[in-house]
């Protein structure tokens, strides 16, 4: 399911002075962030695409379970690069918990670590990008004192870059005075790169909801429904 997981965390990837240009009263760019979602969703749409179908999760592991010892989860394939972990519903006493995303080539194969996350009792949702790439994933979870139960899967990346180029031209046409000062030409080069990305990107869609990918159709292609 389509979901905008980019944060300002990310956007400073691009811009890192973001803190320094928020207008007078404004403690985050949450509400250009919101509209920018929309937009893309809006987009999406009138591509023809079901957003219900696009940006499949491949669970590593399903909430329902407390863990009070050390666990490795049953290794995942991932068909298409997914790049991003989501942990969410999230239950944790006690103190915070490390969990670690794994990689192999091989399903029962030596696992690397890849990324690691730290879970503190208060949080309901982490998320991290990463970069290490490879066949099968599984995670470990420590487990020093109290319990944690969560769920957690990998999903795709390229929204990210669609969501956080759509944020950062609603931002900066806020801050920009005039046409072709440095705002307004910063704004031009976010907008160009993405529409680039949006006509030219492979999305994978799930079609029966089993988070594996069954169909994938790059954005420039248009269907026409009847």
């Amino acid at each position: 399911m389509l979901r905008n997981l980019t944060t300002e965390t990310d956007l400073k990837g691009y811009a890192v002075r973001l803190t320094n240009l928020l207008g007078t009263g404004e403690t985050d760019y949450s509400k250009q962030k919101e509209k920018a979602t929309q937009f893309v969703f809006n987009q999406l749409l009138q591509k023809r695409y079901d957003v219900k179908q696009l940006m499949p999760e491949m669970v590593l592991r399903a909430s329902g379970t407390s863990i009070t010892a050390d666990e490795d989860t049953t290794a995942v394939e991932d068909t298409i690069n997914r790049l991003r972990i989501v942990i969410d519903n999230i239950t944790n006493t006690t103190s915070a918990k490390t969990i670690t995303l794994q990689g192999s080539d091989t399903e029962d194969g030596t696992f690397t670590d890849v990324t690691t996350v730290t879970v503190a009792t208060a949080d309901t949702l982490q998320t991290v990008t990463f970069t290490d790439t490879y066949k099968f994933y599984r995670l470990n979870t420590a487990v020093i004192s109290g319990a944690i139960d969560y769920r957690a899967y990998l999903t795709e990346t390229v929204y990210d870059e669609l969501f956080g180029c759509k944020w950062l031209v609603f931002i900066l046409a806020d801050i920009r005075k005039s046409e072709g000062d440095q705002f307004d030409l910063k704004m031009q080069y976010y907008e160009n790169m993405y529409n680039d990305l949006m006509n030219s990107a492979m999305l994978y869609i799930d079609t029966n909801a089993d988070g594996v990918p069954d169909v994938s159709r790059e954005t420039n292609i248009i269907n026409v429904t009847r």
